[in-house]
């Protein structure tokens, strides 16, 4: 009798534990169906409009790869919102460069003629990015290249480097800032004139 009370309690104790993990994983649907507007609705506040929708969904692509990093004890929203924060600060740093970059190379032609000054201005703007781009390091120079102004992806950028895609994905960060930093300087430089 002894055992079969064993048996017993270890299958107990097998279905409670198989009951908490079951309970400790994310029930995110229901969470994408109670959070998903109000996630939009930051994202828009947060300056990303265009790509609102798109981050929501990223939000919980990444919750969903790292749920077992979730304090249980907690409410998942404000662990959504850490998540859509981070999201929100990529994606404007990444819009910030690549319109940086490309008022650098596009030649448009303005609907309506620009103001003399607004030329002058463009034009500044323009050189001074260029300088600031000249100035940085060849291997820095040519991956912003590569990824802000010719659109090719980390792994087309690793390949054409031939270097590892995650070194491109490092160096691209550390030549934004870079590219960020000098620009900054040379502002700092001009304005104090």
């Amino acid at each position: 009798m002894d055992v079969g009370v064993r048996r017993l309690g270890a299958a107990r104790l097998a279905e409670d534990s198989a009951a908490t993990s079951i309970s400790d994983a994310l029930d995110l649907e229901t969470a994408f169906v109670h959070h998903a507007r109000a996630l939009e609705r930051f994202f828009v506040r947060a300056g990303c409009r265009a790509d609102a929708e798109d981050l929501v969904a990223e939000t919980f692509l990444i919750a969903h790869q790292n749920q077992e990093r979730f304090d249980h004890t907690r409410p998942l929203l404000p662990w959504l919102y850490g998540i859509a924060v981070k999201l929100s600060r990529k994606n404007l740093r990444k819009r910030w460069m690549r319109s940086l970059l490309n008022h650098a190379v596009l030649r448009f032609d303005p609907p309506e003629p620009l103001s003399m000054l607004a030329q002058l201005i463009d034009v500044e703007d323009v050189a001074r990015l260029h300088d600031v781009l000249r100035a940085m390091p060849e291997s820095k120079r040519v991956i912003l290249i590569l990824r802000e102004w010719q659109g090719l992806t980390p792994h087309e950028v690793a390949e054409a480097l031939s270097i590892p895609e995650g070194s491109v994905h490092s160096a691209l960060h550390y030549a934004r800032k870079e590219l960020i930093r000098r620009y900054r300087q040379r502002l700092a430089i001009e304005g104090s004139r």
